[in-house]
């Protein structure tokens, strides 16, 4: 079906605007990797922390959950020179969970001195965690968003272009089928990241172990709204329930802290007997064996052994993997008018 000539300007204009974002990003992404790929060979000197806070942002009206964000603060030395550096790692300052926050905090106390990686041409530039996850992070924003204009961009090509979307012999909009690509997209992510998870569990077996302390130890509640297909439907919630455990831990001269029990998402419970239970498993104050990764002292668990946590992306991704087999199948099969 053709459109009006007004509509064609406009698909035009917003092709034109997409294709501007989409070069935009890309050349984003570009310089975000080359950046981050000089950063790796950054020299490094003695730095101290000279202020580390949790800054509160928001509540959750309805979990209760806070999010919070981390102000770092740290002066170092270049050739007699002080500078004075607040980045962690590659990633923007970030809102998260107020316990995460917490945890990050607490790998940085006031007073502690730590390595700060700076740039050998512009000493003023540093950072603490060159190959942390917040390069990571951000690099997947990047992606993200990337991939989102790509698609909107591919969607319109054919208006601005031709005038008309084109369809297959059973009238499906060939744009139809991103809804399948993107559930396939979403399993291969899933199955991206269940082979990741599983090469660091395999290793995790013989990585060294450090002395930790618990610090914390709680269990917390964790509210999940049910979508409803009417407003005359009353708005189900459940409840779940985490463990959530804190611990401090130190590799050579670097104190540090973490959360992480097992490796890969952590686990949420229905019911509060079972969080319970990993909770009593580590009260506060008590004695444990941290096993970290000796190249990455920051990635590390308690249970090296356990699979729960390595076992629920590859889950998702058979969720999303029948899913967008369905969706294909549908879209291929069936009249559309």
């Amino acid at each position: 079906m053709m459109i009006s000539p007004q509509h064609l300007f406009w698909a035009r204009i917003a092709a034109g605007v997409f294709a501007l974002l989409i070069v935009n990003q890309a050349i984003g992404l570009w310089r975000f990797r080359r950046k981050a790929a000089k950063g790796m060979n950054w020299p490094s000197t003695k730095g101290k922390i000279i202020a580390s806070n949790v800054e509160p942002y928001s509540t959750d009206r309805e979990t209760g959950d806070t999010r919070s964000s981390v102000s770092i603060s740290y002066s170092y030395a270049v050739n007699a020179r002080t500078y004075r550096g607040d980045r962690i790692g590659w990633g923007k300052k970030t809102v998260m969970l107020t316990l995460a926050a917490q945890s990050l905090a607490a790998r940085y106390p006031v007073g502690m001195s730590v390595p700060v990686f700076y740039d050998p041409g512009k000493p003023g530039s540093a950072l603490l965690e060159p190959r942390g996850q917040g390069k990571s992070a951000e690099m997947t924003a990047l992606v993200l968003f990337l991939i989102i204009f790509c698609v909107i961009e591919i969607s319109l090509l054919p208006l601005a272009l031709l005038g008309y979307n084109p369809s297959l012999p059973n009238c499906m909009p060939l744009f139809g089928f991103f809804l399948p690509l993107a559930a396939f997209a979403m399993a291969t992510s899933g199955i991206v990241s269940y082979l990741r998870l599983r090469r660091i569990a395999v290793a995790s077996r013989t990585w060294p172990k450090a002395a930790g302390k618990i610090i914390a130890a709680a269990v917390s509640t964790v509210i999940e709204r049910n979508p409803t297909d009417t407003e005359s439907t009353l708005n189900r919630t459940t409840k779940k329930y985490r463990a959530d455990i804190q611990y401090t831990y130190r590799v050579g001269q670097r104190d540090l802290a973490a959360a992480a029990i097992t490796l890969g998402w952590a686990p949420l419970y229905g019911l509060a007997r079972d969080a319970e239970a990993v909770v009593a498993r580590y009260p506060a104050g008590a004695e444990v064996d941290v096993y970290y990764d000796p190249a990455n002292p920051e990635l590390c668990v308690l249970e090296p052994n356990s699979r729960g946590g390595v076992l629920a992306p590859l889950i998702f991704a058979m969720i999303f993997g029948v899913g967008s087999a369905i969706f294909f199948w549908a879209f291929a099969t069936l009249q559309f008018h």
